[in-house]
């Protein structure tokens, strides 16, 4: 659970510096200090619902029932559904910052070359991160539309309806 808030963390600060093509209900720009988050991740029979304030998870629970008044009671700010990293593709590309002009065009490539999907079967995210050399690395997450419905509906039975998703890049 700790690697896990750990990488939540690093990903939810880091995300308005390379996010530009996303998930369609993610937010092209996503944390700022001050702001609170509602994050949701599936377990096996339950939801563990969070609060995310300022970099910290806060008040976190098992929802094994629908209880809507719990969650509106205690809860502020956007939901967030975690999609367990089972249920994504991660491409690490490493590539020129030149290329980064033609990044939709490449992802597209890659993601027919390297994965059974077409472009219109997944939602696509990414992160920007500058290397040595003139380089950047682009960590992009695919997560295919059919999986991130099931994931949703699962969570829509518990009276929850996130607006963004984002990977858990725990493992």
């Amino acid at each position: 659970y700790v690697s896990t808030v750990g990488n939540l963390v690093s990903f939810l600060s880091s995300w308005s510096k390379g996010i530009s093509n996303s998930i369609p209900y993610q937010l092209k720009s996503l944390i700022g200090l001050g702001q609170y988050y509602t994050v949701i991740e599936i377990k096996e029979v339950s939801l563990t619902i969070s609060q995310f304030h300022e970099g910290y998870f806060t008040n976190s629970k098992p929802l094994n029932t629908l209880d809507l008044e719990a969650v509106s009671r205690g809860y502020d700010g956007v939901p967030v559904l975690i999609v367990p990293d089972e249920d994504s593709i991660t491409l690490n590309l490493s590539l020129p910052k030149s290329a980064l002009r033609s990044l939709d065009q490449l992802l597209e490539e890659e993601i027919l070359r390297l994965t059974p999907f077409e472009v219109s079967e997944v939602n696509i995210s990414y992160e920007i991160t500058p290397l040595e050399n003139g380089q950047v690395n682009v960590e992009t997450h695919i997560v295919p539309k059919s999986k991130l419905n099931e994931i949703s509906k699962r969570v829509e039975q518990f009276g929850l309806l996130p607006r963004m998703a984002v990977v858990d890049r725990s493992k």
